[in-house]
């Protein structure tokens, strides 16, 4: 799943930095195929896993005869729809607060096509990698925001439309390194 979203990642970061106008139009697009992607990928792991259980003589004891078909679909809820469901929800939630906030400050805050990119961050590192995304994107900011003070003496806004992405890149890429980690661990469904 990490493939498809640095692939989605890469291909609108492109985008944005050569033909940000037609990103504008086109991002809930990108979202709704970033949709059919995840769904695509738990239906495909879902039906795998049922496969591979039932290539097993152990493993077959987890399958219709012999348990209720109920065991294995909410194995395979917890295990590739939940995490997906989570992030999904959790993208949303910061969609609509990041609307709400910027409606009331008459958009001075988001771009209308950041919004979309922010939700799609968030969707596609999945759960719980979004809590990472959520603890090293204000500190990627501060130390730029720093950077841009104290070596170019610009103390401008700090535009964040081109950050979403990579830090959302950098947070799978990392991701190997933050799944020892106690917090990750506790934070997974």
């Amino acid at each position: 799943m990490q493939i498809i979203a640095l692939l989605f990642f890469l291909v609108i970061f492109i985008i944005q930095l050569f033909r940000r106008e037609w990103l504008a139009i086109k991002i809930k697009y990108f979202l709704g195929l970033s949709i059919i992607a995840v769904t695509a990928w738990s239906v495909f792991m879902s039906r795998a896993q049922y496969y591979l259980w039932q290539g097993s003589e152990m493993t077959k004891l987890f399958l219709p005869p012999h348990t209720s078909i109920s065991y294995f679909i909410e194995y395979s809820f917890w295990n590739f729809w939940a995490p997906n469901l989570i992030s999904f929800t959790i993208g949303l939630i910061f969609f609509w607060l990041a609307k709400y906030y910027n409606k009331r400050h008459e958009g001075q805050f988001f771009d209308s096509d950041e919004l979309y990119i922010i939700w799609l961050s968030m969707f596609l590192v999945g759960h719980p990698l979004w809590i990472f995304y959520l603890l090293i994107f204000p500190v990627v900011i501060a130390l730029v925001s720093i950077a841009r003070i104290v070596i170019w003496k610009d103390n401008s806004k700090l535009p964040l439309y081109y950050f979403w992405l990579p830090i959302a890149t950098f947070v799978i890429l990392i991701s190997k390194w933050l799944v020892v980690t106690s917090l990750f661990l506790k934070a997974k469904v």
